[in-house]
């Protein structure tokens, strides 16, 4: 099974290629690399970038992958949820760092399969946070 990469720029500015296909991302935007597909990525030289980035593979990969060839706009708004997403992503992180156990691993795996979900299913992600006082009546 190959590896697939999950890029999400929080900040600054940064560039991809699939093949002969570049496209610039900014922040708010991610990009997941197919595996096995020639491609090159980096950091914008007068606005670098700040990226979460991680390796996956798996059952389910393809699945996320196949949308995201290309840049994904998280746009901030009201019910974004951005830092709690990017809060996840970091606990995902701290995880790994306190060592490589079957139950650190399993929950970092749950967890990142979770934080693909609120990315791939956004509308949804967004809307099951949201309150019913918010919800208007019509």
């Amino acid at each position: 099974m190959r590896i697939i990469i999950f890029i999400y720029c929080i900040e600054g500015a940064g560039w991809f290629r699939i093949g002969e296909q570049e496209w610039t991302v900014t922040a708010n935007q991610y990009f997941i690399l197919p595996a096995g597909v020639p491609h090159a990525y980096g950091s914008d030289e007068t606005n670098p970038w700040t990226i979460y980035w991680i390796h996956f593979k798996g059952k389910l990969a393809s699945s996320f992958a196949a949308h995201a060839n290309r840049p994904i706009d998280i746009k901030p708004s009201i019910q974004s949820r951005i830092s709690n997403r990017n809060d996840l992503f970091e606990e995902i992180f701290r995880t790994l760092e306190m060592g490589y156990s079957h139950e650190n691993l399993l929950y970092a795996c749950s967890a990142f399969h979770y934080y693909l979900g609120s990315l791939r299913y956004l509308q949804q992600y967004r809307e099951a946070a949201r309150n019913d006082s918010d919800k208007t009546i019509s």
